[in-house]
């Protein structure tokens, strides 16, 4: 019973945080600001706010779990890069991936505004993978002029922009676009920045 009752409030979490990602948040940005006291905000405002981190942490939660099994059966550091970037693209390519991923890369930029500490967390968690990948792979020399700090980030940005630009279209996003990005972001390592 607890995890179903969890489980729709995090679906509610998910429905307001659709509304955040198309600017018609039911939660101003006022109410929402990290820096104010709890007894400033009503408490109904206080509890959206808790829905909203805790749908983040959740999601980010499952995609952390999704990319470190995919990286996990690839053999090699710039395999795990590999996987790590085909599994964040992904999101963008099937329905299910994309319906929930979209809440996330959609509101992202307001996300960071009204929670920096949580949002800058999440992509630390996410970039920790793939920077132990690229340690991996500059250790084995199949990425000799890796920078796995800087190119864990770029990668990241680079990945995000792809699906908020995916997520945000029309038609869904084609998985030749997908592994047109992977060779540009592969032979980029490769080479070198």
């Amino acid at each position: 019973m607890l995890t179903r009752s969890v489980g729709r409030a995090l679906a509610v979490g998910a429905a307001l945080l659709s509304c955040a990602a198309c600017g018609d948040s039911p939660i101003t940005p006022q109410e929402l600001d990290a820096s104010q006291s709890p007894s400033q905000v009503p408490l109904e405002r206080r509890a959206d706010r808790e829905l909203l981190l805790a749908v983040l942490d959740d999601g980010i939660g499952q995609l952390h779990a999704y990319l470190a099994r995919r990286m996990a059966e690839a053999q090699g550091g710039e395999a795990r890069v590999r996987e790590w970037l085909l599994g964040m693209l992904t999101q963008a390519l099937h329905p299910a991936g994309a319906a929930a991923t979209r809440p996330f890369a959609l509101a992202r930029a307001r996300l960071a505004e009204q929670f920096p500490g949580e949002v800058e967390k999440s992509e630390t968690q996410l970039t920790a993978l793939l920077r132990e990948a690229l340690e991996q792979a500059l250790a084995e020399g199949s990425l000799p002029a890796a920078d796995p700090a800087r190119d864990a980030r770029a990668l990241y940005d680079l990945a995000l922009g792809w699906l908020q630009r995916a997520l945000a279209g029309p038609e869904p996003a084609g998985e030749a676009d997908a592994q047109a990005l992977l060779g540009f972001a592969l032979g980029g390592l490769r080479r070198g920045a």
